[in-house]
């Protein structure tokens, strides 16, 4: 084999590694986030309330979603996440939506995601993330990604991409063991 060819079928190799990693297909567990502490930061709900990400797992669990109305993924999830929320919601459990629409202010985006729900109804909180501190402090760089935190605050799992019905039955089973 000539030396170049080896070169090449190296370069393919190491090419097909790095994006099997950034489209996600390794396991979510390797993700250096789960095992820590939610980070502290606030984000702001619907009616421009501040809310710290500390009193959001007080005594829940907690399913956090990043997502955005303009990404066909996330749209697609919303109703596998309105089963998840209707099936486990008075067992100390909550979603928590993070809309990551780039918006001026919160009256616009109010109106992205009232737009929005016209056509897709949420059925859990949608908070937002005005200056991306949290996704930032999560390295939260595609959407959707989903996270689940126990009752103290600490990550136990992270899923990157859309959801399915698969993962569904996956964080579910999680859900239902935190919940124990």
């Amino acid at each position: 084999m000539k030396p170049v060819f080896k070169q090449i079928i190296l370069f393919v190799i190491i090419l097909i590694g790095v994006f099997s990693f950034y489209l996600g297909l390794f396991p979510d567990s390797i993700s250096p986030v789960v095992g820590k502490t939610l980070p502290k930061t606030e984000l702001q709900s619907t009616t421009g309330q501040t809310i710290n990400t500390k009193d959001l797992y007080k005594d829940k669990v907690i399913l956090l979603n990043f997502w955005a109305t303009w990404c066909p993924p996330c749209r697609d999830e919303i109703p596998l996440l309105n089963t998840i929320h209707g099936k486990f919601y008075h067992n100390n459990f909550q979603i928590i939506a993070v809309m990551e629409d780039e918006a001026k202010d919160l009256a616009d985006r109010n109106q992205i995601l009232n737009s929005f729900q016209k056509k897709i109804p949420i059925q859990f909180p949608v908070f937002f993330d005005p200056n991306t501190k949290l996704a930032d402090a999560l390295n939260t760089f595609k959407l959707p990604e989903t996270y689940l935190i126990n009752q103290k605050g600490k990550i136990v799992y992270k899923h990157d991409g859309p959801l399915n019905p698969w993962d569904v039955k996956k964080i579910e089973g999680k859900i239902s063991e935190l919940l124990k």
